[in-house]
């Protein structure tokens, strides 16, 4: 089993290492009912900003490993997550699974690939 980072947990356990850089991002909620006048001018409605993204990507995890990435997640709508911040301290946020992508690789050997999810602070 690969190891654990200790510099992002949720609900106080630990995520595996990742394979690529972790990408971390602020980003913006926009509201639905932005959009273009007849000029071409965006009127964004920004819901909140600033909202701290995370996404992780595995490019190969045997069943273990999925396993326990999953039950992270597991029965839960929301969760909280602790990381390392730039500044080098330990941040809180709610957060909830914005999407989940997998492929099968091989069932009869359990080799899952191209596992990738983020997170979203609530």
């Amino acid at each position: 089993m690969r190891s654990f980072y200790e510099n992002l947990q949720i609900d106080n356990k630990c995520v595996l290492v990742p394979d690529e850089d972790m990408k971390m991002e602020y980003i913006a909620i926009v509201s639905q009912d932005a959009g273009r006048d007849e000029s071409g001018y965006m009127h964004p409605i920004i819901l909140r900003d600033k909202v701290c993204k995370w996404t992780l990507e595995y490019a190969e995890l045997n069943a273990e490993e999925y396993r326990y990435m999953e039950s992270l997640f597991d029965g839960k709508q929301t969760f909280w997550v602790d990381y390392l911040d730039i500044d080098g301290r330990t941040k809180r946020m709610l957060a909830y699974r914005t999407e989940h992508i997998l492929t099968l690789h091989n069932a009869k050997a359990g080799v899952y690939k191209n596992y990738r999810f983020s997170i979203l602070q609530c």
